[in-house]
């Protein structure tokens, strides 16, 4: 297919991706509900080519949830809970799940029994976190069979019984492959707690669940395979799952020889990818290595680039070495 050609097809694309929002915003004037809530979706995950815009989003939400779309209210409730493009309020987010729940929806039920849990808008109350569970997992949701789970495993409300909460997380992961479920059936086999200990069960729960960007689980999963728990040991994989702190701790394995033979040149990959990972450390190391000619060639300059971006990130001795 010849650039000519393709440039067309990305155009035709980008035409058609604008008269599509044209046309779903003349139908939500028209207070065609399903057309506000399809549009405000576009505008929140980028759908059909469309550029985020929060700002956007949420008023379309807003006008579909009027409307008594349910599946709007509770995005709209996310959206002052998490405060994505707005403060957040716990306040109209309850209110929002609230609707949401009392119109059918199971998730907006579960992230009531949330709040309930931790007392966020509310006072904390375990007797209704379950009883919001349980209303989840009725309307088909795994989230209220894990919230039920939850509270069995911390005894929040209940005797303490990690069997029953195993019970739940299983039905939750049953129910509709719940991501939580996952990771929380990950925990009790890393801590053998209401099941016989086994690291290797236990990473590929943390796989599944971190495969489902659950950030906890992935990292989990990192120091599974740093420390050779469950899986082969495996630096690159730790680091890969892991956060830009975990991955510039490797790099001083490397530079420091902590059980491992010393590797200036390993070192300064770990720590790239803890500066790539926002890692202030990782980049102030980088910065020492470049200064001092260690596992690279002298390079003053680019020592001075990266203590920079470490300072940037809040690390005082990278600050120093720049005055």
């Amino acid at each position: 297919m010849n650039r000519v050609v393709m440039t067309l097809m990305v155009l035709i694309s980008i035409l058609s991706a604008k008269e599509d929002v044209s046309i779903k915003e003349l139908n939500c004037n028209k207070n065609i509900i399903e057309a506000c809530a399809n549009l405000a979706d576009d505008y929140y995950f980028e759908y059909n080519d469309v550029s985020k815009d929060l700002k956007k989003a949420r008023v379309f939400y807003e006008k579909a949830c009027d409307g008594n779309d349910t599946g709007a209210c509770l995005q709209l409730g996310a959206m002052f809970y998490n405060g994505e493009g707005i403060d957040s309020n716990y306040t109209k987010a309850f209110m929002l799940f609230e609707k949401a729940c009392n119109l059918g929806n199971g998730q907006s039920c579960a992230n009531l029994g949330i709040m309930y849990y931790r007392g966020q808008n509310t006072i904390q109350n375990f007797s209704k976190a379950r009883t919001f569970y349980t209303k989840a997992f009725k309307l088909g949701k795994g989230s209220g069979y894990a919230g039920i789970g939850a509270l069995y495993h911390n005894g929040k409300g209940v005797k303490q019984d990690y069997k029953k909460a195993f019970e739940y997380y299983m039905k939750a992961i049953e129910m509709d492959n719940y991501d939580m479920g996952y990771k929380n059936l990950g925990t009790l086999y890393e801590n053998g707690t209401g099941v016989k200990q086994d690291y290797k069960k236990s990473a590929e729960y943390y796989l599944i669940a971190c495969n489902n960007d659950v950030s906890s689980a992935c990292m989990s999963l990192a120091s599974f395979y740093q420390k050779g728990m469950g899986v082969e040991k495996d630096y690159k994989q730790a680091c890969f799952y892991g956060n830009g702190n975990l991955c510039s701790d490797i790099g001083d394995i490397f530079y420091e020889g902590k059980n491992e033979k010393v590797d200036f040149f390993k070192a300064k990959k770990f720590y790239e990818k803890g500066c790539l990972k926002n890692n202030s450390y990782g980049c102030y190391c980088l910065g020492y290595l470049y200064d001092n000619g260690e596992g690279t060639k002298k390079d003053t300059a680019k020592a001075k680039e990266f203590y920079q971006k470490a300072c940037k990130r809040g690390n005082k001795s990278a600050c120093e070495e720049i005055k």
